[in-house]
C-alpha cells in the first residue's frame, strides 16, 4: 500500500493559544507568548505520535518516510531563534534556517539518529519525493515550462538523506524573488 500524506500543522502560529491540557508540565511562570508557543508545540508532538501509532497499527510505518519540517524560523515576538540572529518574516538565519528530521521504516538504519549538514530547501521535498515515486517531477519534463511558467528550483537530496553521500547537490539557497 503506498500512501502520500500531507499534514501542515498550523498549530504553531498565531493566534498563540491551545487547549488547556497542553500547558501541562509547563511552568506557569513562564511569559504568557512564549507558555502559548510551548503549548502548541506540545500539540503538535501529541498529533505526530498519533499519526505514527495509527501508521503503526495499519502496518505501514516499516514503507513510511516521514518528514517533519518547519516552515520558517519563530517570529521575535515570542520565540527564541538564539544562537542564530533574525526571525520569521526577514532573511537571517533565524528567519530561514530551521530544524527539520526524517523518521519511518523507509529510512534506512544507519541513518536513524544521525545529522545532515548538507544544504537542503523546503522545495527540495518536491523532487526528492516525485524520484522516490519513480516519476520525474512536472518541472523537469517541459510542462511547466511549455506553460510559460518558471522553472522549479528543487533538487534529489535522497541521495544525501538515506546516507549514500554526505553532500548536497544544492550549492544555494533561494531566499528572494
Amino acid at each position: 500500500r503506498r500512501l502520500f500524506l500531507y499534514m501542515a500543522f498550523q498549530d504553531v502560529h498565531g493566534p498563540t493559544e491551545a487547549p488547556p491540557q497542553y500547558y501541562d508540565g509547563y511552568n506557569s511562570s513562564i511569559w504568557k507568548h512564549r507558555l502559548d508557543g510551548l503549548a502548541q508545540v506540545a500539540a503538535v508532538d501529541e498529533a505526530i505520535a498519533n499519526l505514527t501509532a495509527a501508521l503503526r497499527r495499519a502496518r505501514m510505518w516499516e514503507e513510511t518516510l516521514m518528514v517533519v519540517s518547519s516552515d520558517n524560523g519563530g517570529p521575535a515576538d515570542h520565540e527564541a531563534n538564539y544562537p542564530l540572529r533574525g526571525s520569521k518574516g526577514n532573511e537571517f538565519e533565524g528567519g530561514v534556517r530551521v530544524v527539520a528530521f526524517v523518521g519511518g521504516g523507509f529510512l534506512p538504519d544507519p541513518m536513524r539518529g544521525t545529522s545532515i549538514d548538507g544544504l537542503m530547501h523546503i522545495t527540495d521535498w518536491h523532487t526528492t519525493f516525485a524520484a522516490l515515486a519513480g516519476v520525474t517531477a512536472p518541472a523537469a519534463d517541459g510542462r511547466a515550462a511549455a506553460l510559460g511558467l518558471p522553472a522549479v528550483d528543487s533538487l534529489d537530496v535522497w541521495p544525501m538523506v538515506r546516507g549514500a553521500n554526505t553532500t548536497s547537490p544544492r550549492v544555494e539557497l533561494p531566499l528572494n524573488g
